[in-house]
Order: structure tokens, then sequence, then C-alpha cells
């Protein structure tokens, strides 16, 4: 049976993608830090939009919030995925030796 990516494959590939993924939220943090920065500039100078720019940035923070949520959820997944993984070769492994003591019981050696 032929399989276009081996289930270790893939879990290599979620890795990965998510490795830059964690990359690009970190970079992402630090437009967040000039966000509340500026929202606190204007509340600090009493703007007149200062009420609107501080309801803007708590929908954002909601938001992040909620994203770094979700990559805790991911990373749990990956890991889940990765003892999945080891404990399948870990199997794979037992089945391949045991199949060649077998084939060396049949042959007549031990």
């Amino acid at each position: 049976m032929l399989r276009s990516e081996e289930p270790e494959d893939s879990v290599d590939t979620a890795k990965r993608k998510y490795e830059k993924f964690v990359t690009d939220l970190s970079a992402a943090s630090k437009r967040l830090e000039t966000i509340d920065a500026a929202a606190e500039e204007l509340v600090a100078a009493n703007h007149s939009q200062a009420a609107k720019a501080t309801a803007r940035r708590q929908q954002l923070r909601q938001q992040w919030d909620r994203l770094l949520r979700l990559k805790q959820q991911k990373e749990k997944s990956l890991e889940g995925a990765s003892s999945v993984e080891l404990f399948n070769r870990t199997c794979d492994e037992a089945l391949d030796w045991m199949s060649e003591k077998e084939q060396q019981l049949a042959a007549g050696g031990a």
C-alpha cells in the first residue's frame, strides 16, 4: 500500500509550520506593544478619540488572547502526536525484531 506521506512526516511538517507560526506570533507581539503604547498616549493626552482607541485596543487584546489560547491547544496537540509517533515507531521496531527472531528460529538458528 502506497502512502503519500508517512504519519511521522506529517507530524514533522506540522511541527515546522507551528514553529514558523510561533516566530510570526512573536514578531506580531511587538506590533501589539506599539498599539498599546499609542492607545495609552491618546488616553494620557485626553484625546477626543481616546475612548474609541481604548475600545479598539481591548478588542485587539481579546483577539490576541484567543490566538494565544489556540496556540497552546495546538502545542498540546503536537506533543500528543509526537508521543503517538514515538509509540508507533517503538511498536514497529519491536515487530521487526520479533519477525527477525521468528525467521532465525525457522531457519534452525537461535
